[in-house]
């Protein structure tokens, strides 16, 4: 949004910090494996105008925090050759799970009930803390959204290339995507376990439903969850 998102090149970089752990961590977050720059780096020497995605970042090295301390603070990175790069034009956006474990809700709610600034205060050193401008808390999941969810992903089902082919639709029960939302939800990870739901509850069984169809293919299916045998059932 902030750097033309819609552009054919995103501005958007994305660093899985768990990847730099370890040892060595620090000198593998600035290069790359021929001792050059990493490729982050130098696509913000090429873009300054980016975000930044630091994603889990509380799994990274303490080498990786004691860089991102001069970044974090003058916006800027020497690398080992003395070239600076500047951060001053990017934004830097960091994820975090700490606090989210801690959580003892089950299912849906509407509200936070950690406080997690003060989780994030005792999980970084000071110094790293106080360079950031802001700590943002994700709201919990509520009902209503894990359905829209649900229903993005079935929608995305929807468009695979195996039923596209064959010119065969496929739509759902209220009863369905409750189950998706309910089934595909856990307090500690979110939504994470839904694609995981619907590739075991829907696509498995309806995979072989068509396979055992295939003599005589039908255009139009509705999906439909029996909740007493916990099973898909799927009518044409």
């Amino acid at each position: 949004y902030l750097f033309g998102a819609a552009s054919e090149k995103s501005p958007m970089i994305r660093l899985d910090m768990s990847e730099y752990a370890g040892a060595a961590a620090g000198f593998r977050f600035l290069n790359d494996a021929d001792g050059n720059s990493a490729a982050w780096i130098q696509q913000i020497r090429s873009r300054p105008l980016s975000v930044l995605l630091l994603d889990e970042v509380e799994k990274a090295s303490i080498e990786v925090f004691d860089i991102m301390l001069s970044i974090l603070d003058e916006g800027r990175l020497s690398d080992r050759t003395g070239r600076v790069t500047s951060f001053r034009n990017s934004v830097i956006v960091m994820t975090s799970n700490v606090g989210a474990r801690s959580s003892t809700s089950l299912g849906f709610s509407d509200e936070a009930l950690i406080d997690y600034p003060s989780e994030v205060r005792k999980a970084f050193r000071p110094e790293f803390f106080n360079r950031l401008d802001s700590v943002i808390a994700f709201s919990p999941l509520s009902r209503e959204v894990m359905q829209q969810i649900t229903m993005k992903e079935l929608d995305d089902l929807r468009r695979r290339e195996g039923l596209e082919r064959y010119g065969r639709q496929i739509e759902w029960s209220e009863r369905l995507i409750d189950h998706l939302s309910r089934t595909g939800f856990q307090s500690s990870l979110g939504a994470r376990p839904l694609q995981r739901t619907i590739e075991a509850d829907i696509v498995a069984p309806l995979a072989k439903w068509l396979v055992q169809q295939h003599a005589a293919p039908v255009s139009r299916l509705l999906l439909d969850w029996d909740d007493n045998l916990q099973q898909l059932m799927i009518r044409n």
